[in-house]
């Protein structure tokens, strides 16, 4: 069951990176990512990103609290 468990992620990740080299833009490859994610991952409830806008201060400064290490 583990071996099975590890060649469906390891053959999703294949798949993911190959939307990842695809010349298609940012918004569509997240969306790609996560329609196949969402299919594939029965026990996943929620697939998304959250983006951070590195210029409002308020989403960066989870970064500039995890950079002071």
């Amino acid at each position: 069951m583990r071996e099975e468990n590890n060649k469906f992620f390891d053959d999703l990740i294949e798949e993911i990176k190959v939307i990842i080299n695809s010349d298609k833009k940012r918004d569509k490859k997240l969306r790609e990512i996560c329609r196949l994610l969402k299919e594939r991952v029965s026990h996943y409830n929620w697939v998304g990103f959250y983006l951070v806008d590195p210029t409002n201060e308020r989403e960066s400064m989870w970064r500039k609290t995890n950079n002071n290490t």
